[in-house]
């Protein structure tokens, strides 16, 4: 092919995609920022009203954004920081949303929506050499410090409702900004907790042990923490799972319709 065809050929598929409605919208949140996350979505129009709408969040290692708040621990007398306060988490999330765009004179996907959205997401939470101190009740209560291993995983599936507008700019500027979102999770939370120097008594390891409850005491202000031990290799496990109420909302996304 002549290259002034290829050129014409080109030019004459963009003509045609920009001279109809645009039907498809790239963007990227700019308020996920603020919550040290990268997220990004994909829409396309069809029919009249309607449209799809696929997000994809990414959250590179970093501080939980509110660690800080995160309270001390007591376990007899001895109060310590909790581990997750200085967690470090990466993960993703995948949101399918489904939006019904209520203008009677805009084209979708243009003007107010109402939209119902699914979403999956996994998060990995962890900390080493946290220094776990304690009183050892098998060696007449001297107290000592262990360097334990944290690890955590929080993965949610759940969906809900969400209200919002979008507008297109110069015909091609995508602004949508999301008010306000309800919605409902069932979440997975479940923290592994290993003596990395295999340094604490065997008997620490059982589901019964101190060292188990204070494990559980982390997560327990979520409901009965389940644990589980492993004695040889110096671990406990705590799982726990909640229905739990989702807010979604406050979005400012900026993107490029065609």
């Amino acid at each position: 092919m002549k290259p002034r065809i290829l050129i014409a050929s080109i030019l004459t598929i963009f003509t045609l995609l920009t001279a109809s409605a645009q039907k498809n919208v790239v963007k990227w949140n700019v308020s996920s920022l603020a919550f040290k996350n990268a997220y990004f979505t994909y829409e396309r129009a069809f029919e009249k009203k309607f449209s799809l709408n696929l997000g994809v969040g990414f959250v590179p290692s970093s501080t939980l954004l509110f660690g800080s708040l995160v309270p001390d621990v007591k376990s007899g007398d001895i109060e310590r920081e909790s581990p997750i306060k200085n967690m470090s988490m990466t993960g993703y999330s995948i949101t399918p949303e489904f939006r019904y765009y209520t203008s009677l004179i805009k084209e979708t996907p243009r003007g107010l929506y109402v939209s119902a959205y699914l979403r999956h997401s996994n998060y990995n939470l962890t900390l080493n050499d946290y220094d776990y101190v304690y009183k050892d009740e098998f060696d007449n209560n001297i107290e000592k410090t262990a360097k334990i291993d944290f690890n955590s995983t929080i993965t949610s599936i759940g969906g809900g409702i969400m209200l919002g507008h979008q507008w297109i700019l110069a015909e091609h500027v995508s602004i949508d900004l999301w008010f306000i979102g309800l919605g409902l999770n069932s979440s997975t939370f479940k923290l592994k907790a290993t003596d990395k120097d295999k340094s604490m008594n065997p008997l620490y390891f059982t589901s019964t042990s101190t060292f188990a409850k204070d494990t559980q005491e982390y997560f327990s202000a979520l409901g009965t923490v389940d644990v589980s031990s492993n004695q040889p290799n110096h671990y406990v496990e705590t799982n726990i799972t909640r229905l739990m109420p989702a807010l979604r909302g406050l979005g400012f996304n900026i993107g490029v319709a065609f």
